[in-house]
């Protein structure tokens, strides 16, 4: 892609397609999403508060979360051009709750949910099938299936391939912020075949981390704090030099 656009510091999280042409990220307010693709920019007009971090997947979309008419949505962009407006994707299951963050599968036919409620309790890790239409586009998400039992306090989540996911997390309550491998239907990381010990498994805490990607499976996490970026080095983190975001591409 040509060089990246000066992002102003009031716009967080930032996404990219896989193409890389095109960037999006969410304003600090959580009430606005912004999207630069080549040298134009576009403040998408107000459609939702409390917006999640947006994410690019395979079909070609632009994804997000938030709130609207009292209530929890989904919806999504055309990637492919800054023009058009969002188009909700409905999840009826998510009545009454508040979303915290999603994830759309490699394949684009599963979304990882994150969600709450919104009295900040009874936080929840969902995995739905994406419901298309005859044109393929995204309609609706099927009956969840709960997963990362019995982690708590989800703050992101990630697809690192087909079948397995990260997520920030806490083990329990009080217990610190870091990141866990999820197994689609499996139970966290290794703990389900009982081979190694909780803090075996366990990448070291990073307690002010915000969102977090992977530039290719557990061993590439990369995961964002509000002062700087860090890699996955070992079991523990290096602090990237004078970057505040890595993006990769698809996320």
């Amino acid at each position: 892609m040509a060089d990246p656009p000066k992002i102003p510091e009031t716009y967080v999280n930032l996404a990219t397609s896989t193409d890389g042409g095109e960037i999006a990220g969410v304003s600090t307010s959580r009430a606005e999403l912004a999207r630069w693709r080549g040298g134009a920019e576009s403040t998408v007009p107000p459609f939702g508060t409390a917006l999640t971090n947006p994410m690019y997947a395979s079909d070609g979309r632009l994804w997000i979360a938030g709130l609207a008419s009292g209530g929890p949505r989904i919806w999504t962009f055309d990637g492919a051009t800054l023009s058009g407006g969002p188009h909700e994707v409905t999840a009826p299951w998510l009545d009454g709750r508040q979303v915290v963050n999603l994830s759309v599968s490699p394949d684009a036919t599963r979304l990882a949910v994150l969600s709450k409620l919104p009295n900040d309790t009874d936080y929840r890790f969902d995995v739905a099938g994406i419901v298309r239409n005859d044109s393929d586009m995204a309609m609706a998400l099927a009956e969840p299936y709960r997963q990362g039992e019995p982690l708590v306090r989800f703050v992101d989540v990630t697809w690192l391939d087909q079948v397995t996911m990260a997520v920030l997390a806490r083990e329990k309550e009080g217990a610190s912020l870091r990141p866990f491998k999820v197994d689609l239907g499996q139970g966290v990381g290794l703990r389900r075949v009982g081979q190694l010990e909780l803090d075996q498994t366990l990448i070291k805490e990073l307690p002010d981390a915000t969102s977090l990607t992977s530039r290719g499976g557990v061993r590439g996490l990369v995961v964002m704090t509000p002062q700087a970026a860090f890699v996955r080095a070992g079991n523990a983190w290096a602090q990237q030099a004078d970057a505040s975001e890595i993006i990769v591409g698809g996320t």
